[in-house]
């Protein structure tokens, strides 16, 4: 999944500062720094939720879904990769609960990287 790593990363890259963004504190370079306490939270919440729904799914999905065990593999696989595509929107905002406000005026070439990648899943 490196391949998401690197879209992940670029979409955060090519985001245009915002007026809110703009009157924080700059942040320093040490790595204590560089995840903060919100990032922390959103992560292992994130973390938690996908291991949990994968989990259900690899040892119960085929009988849940009534399906056979190479369906069962798809399934689990497409579910991992729509929460990385997922993941890509959320990590936009960190504190915001509408994380898709403005996407269609703010960044252009964020949403052709996201159509290109759904195109791919």
């Amino acid at each position: 999944m490196q391949l998401l790593g690197v879209f992940g990363a670029l979409a955060l890259a090519v985001e245009q500062p915002t007026e809110e963004l703009m009157e924080k504190p700059p942040v320093g370079r040490s790595k204590s720094d560089l995840i903060n306490s919100i990032m922390y939270r959103n992560l292992i919440g994130q973390a938690l939720y996908q291991v949990a729904v994968l989990m259900v799914l690899h040892f119960s999905g085929s009988s849940i879904f009534e399906v056979s065990e190479k369906i069962n593999d798809t399934l689990m696989f497409n579910t991992f990769v729509l929460y990385q595509i997922f993941n890509l929107f959320n990590a936009r905002k960190l504190e915001k609960k509408n994380v898709l406000g403005g996407i269609h005026e703010e960044n252009q070439f964020f949403l052709g990287i996201v159509m290109i990648i759904v195109g791919i899943a």
